[in-house]
């Protein structure tokens, strides 16, 4: 496990306050990826015409205090288009500076959350010696068009690179690695993280009022800076990966035949060791890095999670309940009731008094004043579906 985040912004189009709401920003994401890898800390800053690799074995929540990381800082300035972070816990290859990322392998600067299975037989065929897993992704991306980069990679992934452009940033996951991003459209700027409790608190230090969204798995993500207005104005790509079918090819050792009971290894929390709840956190410390330490919850005597709905407070498994924007859980009997409501632009769920229309589609209060820029009445939804997945809501 690692943590990726970072940030693109068009080309000398912030203010200093803006700019130095940016720093704020890179600062709090670096100190609070800490909890996902504290082996080493690195970033690519890329300005249209350079690109530059900084490497430390520090821990990034010690980097933050640092005389080094004052001097790093100074230098991100109207000129920078884009910055790739990373924060490594080794899986494979020594802790060094050579295996920290971010990789440049050829015209692609890049940098991976997860583990890759199969890599000494993707780094074989492509006649390649590596010493960390993350290689042959950017080594592929290098040599392949980028829909057909993840053919052969078996694996958990989120990854975020650039190639052809200083200017665009590369963003893509599959179903084992979170991402999140949050578009900050004053300052045409777009910020990343591996989770979107990272994101929450580091926004939060930085005083920046902005909404998160998870990035959607099996796409990837392509956002070219100087298209920056008031949407970010993505496109996006299909891509396969030997992953999605890991399940039928038996790639990772389980019985072909036996695939009703291919289930996930057991994984632990990242902080305390005990078995992991969600994104890599046990229970409790899910709870304190999501700031969600209302949520009341119970235990059946065989050890059964039971969750409190936020509105009628009967209890239910969480596979049974909706994570909603209230911050809290909602049975079905909630839902159906319509007490709360799905955005068609956020996708989250919201209180029923908080939602209104926009061209004939139900949308959050936030959302509004940028469907209504968007939505074209009579049209389908699909051709707002990229910009909804990474739209900010405010500011």
């Amino acid at each position: 496990m690692c943590g990726i985040f970072g940030f693109a912004k068009k080309h000398n189009s912030q203010s200093d306050k803006q700019l130095e709401t940016i720093r704020n920003v890179l600062t709090s994401l670096t100190d609070k990826s800490s909890v996902r890898g504290k082996d080493s800390t690195g970033f690519a800053v890329m300005t249209p015409d350079t690109r530059n690799t900084y490497k430390t074995l520090a821990d990034s929540s010690s980097l933050v205090k640092s005389n080094d990381w004052t001097g790093f800082i100074d230098n991100i300035n109207r000129d920078t288009t884009v910055v790739i972070g990373h924060v490594r816990l080794a899986t494979h290859g020594t802790i060094n500076i050579r295996n920290t990322h971010p990789f440049t392998i050829g015209e692609v600067i890049g940098a991976h959350n997860g583990v890759i299975y199969n890599y000494n037989k993707v780094a074989k065929e492509m006649g390649k010696q590596v010493e960390v897993d993350s290689e042959v992704i950017f080594a592929s991306l290098n040599r392949n068009e980028m829909k057909d980069a993840f053919e052969d990679i078996d694996g958990d992934f989120a990854v975020t690179w650039i190639k052809d452009s200083n200017k665009i940033i590369h963003l893509a996951r599959e179903s084992g690695r979170p991402m999140c991003v949050a578009y900050w459209k004053k300052a045409k700027t777009l910020f990343w993280a591996s989770t979107i409790s990272i994101m929450t608190k580091a926004l939060k230090e930085a005083g920046l009022k902005i909404s998160i969204n998870e990035v959607v798995r099996d796409r990837i993500f392509t956002f070219d800076t100087d298209q920056f207005g008031l949407t970010p104005n993505c496109t996006d790509v299909y891509f396969h990966s030997v992953s999605q079918y890991s399940y039928y090819y038996n790639t990772r050792g389980t019985t072909a035949y036996n695939n009703s009971y291919n289930s996930k290894q057991l994984e632990y929390c990242v902080v305390c060791g005990k078995e992991e709840y969600k994104d890599e956190l046990c229970w409790s410390h899910f709870k304190e890095e999501s700031g969600y330490s209302d949520i009341i919850y119970s235990k059946t005597e065989d050890g059964t999670l039971l969750i409190e709905c936020g509105y009628c407070g009967g209890e239910e498994i969480e596979k049974e309940l909706t994570w909603t924007m209230e911050h809290c859980y909602v049975c079905k009997k909630c839902l159906d009731a319509d007490e709360v409501v799905k955005c068609n632009w956020c996708d989250e769920y919201v209180d029923n008094s908080d939602i209104t229309t926009s061209s004939g589609f139900d949308v959050c209060i936030d959302c509004k004043p940028h469907a209504d820029q968007i939505l074209i009445p009579g049209e389908t939804d699909e051709k707002s579906t990229t910009l909804r997945l990474t739209e900010s809501c405010s500011v």
